[in-house]
């Protein structure tokens, strides 16, 4: 790395959305999905990441709520990560039990060091942070600020959001 990135504190929390949101977008492409972004969360979700029909079947989706943290680290052989919830509206958002349209928890864990998010060499760009999902349909809490366990399997890339899309597909949960 060339220098240190000079990070203005008030701009933070917007870096780290654009983060997640080209981590997502990169994981819809990659599968062949489109992400459609909103540009208001008045219905407590970020994205709606849609399989386009093949054939004769309908399009497929699944709505996402995006959630990004500092404040967890993922130590070796980890579990689970837990995370807090800063409302209890969000929470509540995504434990409702929905119909068809179902909606998950993406969380992405980054590095406080913004400088180190990403690493650039001519052959490659890696983006050094990880999203994981959860489908939170049917949890209970009573604290005003709940928390969540997030299985460490649960990485959000390709496979992870075509096999969220085809249990939905076939009438399961996500």
């Amino acid at each position: 790395m060339s220098g240190l990135i000079k990070v203005v504190e008030r701009t933070f929390t917007d870096a780290m959305e654009q983060l997640q949101e080209g981590y997502v977008s990169a994981v819809a492409a990659t599968c062949g999905v489109s992400a459609q972004w909103t540009s208001r969360d008045n219905h407590k979700y970020d994205v709606e990441l849609v399989r386009q029909p093949v054939a004769s079947s309908e399009e497929i989706s699944v709505k996402a709520q995006l959630k990004s943290t500092t404040g967890i680290s993922m130590p070796t052989g980890a579990t689970h990560l837990s995370y807090q919830f800063k409302s209890r509206a969000a929470f509540d958002s995504l434990v409702m039990p929905r119909g068809l349209q179902k909606h998950i928890l993406i969380l992405m864990v980054v590095h406080k060091d913004q400088s180190r998010w990403t690493y650039t060499h001519h052959r490659a760009m890696l983006l050094r942070h990880c999203c994981y999902w959860l489908n939170m349909e049917g949890m209970t809490s009573e604290a005003d600020k709940p928390t969540v366990s997030v299985p460490a399997a649960n990485v959000f890339d390709a496979a992870a959001l075509t096999g969220i899309l085809d249990r939905i597909e076939g009438g399961l949960a996500p």
